[in-house]
């Protein structure tokens, strides 16, 4: 089993999004819990040209 992280970079996200900091705060859990448990994580990013 893995966990990938798409787009997460400050270039795509800001607090103006809906429950911006609610998101951050989900996503570190998460990945967190991931590596508790010896899940791989993976990040993925887009390039922003």
């Amino acid at each position: 089993m893995k966990l990938i992280v798409i787009d997460m970079q400050k270039a795509l996200m800001d607090d103006e999004l809906y429950n911006f900091h609610g998101l951050i705060e989900n996503t570190v859990k998460i990945i967190e819990t991931a590596r508790e448990n010896g899940i791989e994580v993976i990040y993925a990013q887009s390039k922003n040209e």
